[in-house]
This record gives C-alpha cells, sequence and structure tokens, in this order.
C-alpha cells in the first residue's frame, strides 16, 4: 500500500493527535486522583501534600487502613518480589528451549508472591472501606474499580474517616 505524501501527513497527525489526547486525559485523571487522595488524607489527619508523591501515597494509604506502615512493606516487599522473580523466569524461558528448572523456580516464586500480594491488597482493601465507614460492597467495587472508589472516599460526604477498624 503506497500513501501519497499528503495521505502520510495526515496519518501521522491522527497518530500524533489520538497521542496527545490520550496523554493529556492520563494526565487530568492523575491529577484528578491526586486532588482526591488529598481529601482523603485530609479526612484522616494526614498532610494532603502526601498524595502528590507517588509510592509514597500509597505507603500513607496503607497508614491510615491500619494502625501502622507495616502493612505496606508486606504488600511492597511481595509485589517487588513477584515481578522481579517473573523477569527471571521469562528471561531464562526465552533462552531455553526446554523447561529450565531455573525458570520453573522462579515461575513458582513468582505466583506465590503475587498471590501474596493480591491478598494483602485485598486485605487493605476492606480496611480501607471500613476505616471510611463504608461496608464489604465498597471493598468489592474497589477491587475492580480502585480509581472511582478513591474518587468516592475523597469527594463523598458520606465517607468519613473512623480510624483504622479491626
Amino acid at each position: 500500500m503506497n500513501l501519497t505524501n499528503q495521505q502520510a501527513e495526515g496519518l501521522a497527525a491522527l497518530v500524533i493527535g489520538l497521542g496527545t489526547g490520550f496523554t493529556l486525559l492520563l494526565i487530568g485523571l492523575y491529577v484528578l486522583l491526586v486532588i482526591a487522595y488529598w481529601k482523603m488524607f485530609t479526612k484522616a489527619g494526614e498532610a494532603g501534600w502526601k498524595s502528590i508523591i507517588p509510592l509514597y501515597n500509597i505507603y500513607i494509604a496503607f497508614k491510615i487502613a491500619w494502625k501502622d506502615g507495616s502493612a505496606f512493606w508486606i504488600y511492597f516487599v511481595t509485589t517487588v518480589i513477584c515481578y522481579v522473580a517473573y523477569g527471571i523466569a521469562a528471561t531464562n524461558a526465552a533462552g531455553s528451549s526446554s523447561g529450565d528448572v531455573g525458570a520453573i523456580i522462579a515461575s513458582v516464586i513468582a505466583l506465590i508472591a503475587g498471590i501474596v500480594s493480591l491478598v494483602w491488597n485485598i486485605r487493605f482493601l476492606i480496611r480501607q472501606a471500613r476505616s471510611y465507614n463504608k461496608g464489604i460492597g465498597c471493598a468489592i467495587l474497589a477491587i475492580f474499580f480502585p480509581n472511582i472508589m478513591t474518587l468516592y472516599y475523597g469527594f463523598a460526604s458520606t465517607a468519613i474517616y473512623q480510624g483504622p477498624q479491626d
């Protein structure tokens, strides 16, 4: 298929326009989520500026849902182990034609760490819902729609921070 210069320029402009629009949409969503986290943090008595710093804002969210931030470290470490082990497994599997023992062990470690991380995240979402005076229904929604529930906890007047609930 041969394109004329005018068609190629039009196609390039379309791709650039779509990429720019998508990027602006993601930036807008990020800003909206930072604002929602800011409101969530201020409801819980934390400084709102902590919502601006990536990863630290997740630590603070865990700290708000639990009495301290130690639960975050379990989630963080298991997530990192999962991704590192998966990378090792993928690298080993790509380099060999048969089942490499190292790739299998790394895959099992990635699977176990991923499951622990997932369970810990679900526990966090349940505790977060309870700490904002919401039930298991909001926690289930947060599993499937985490950004929407972050906006809900931040902006809803009925989402009142009650402190960590056991």
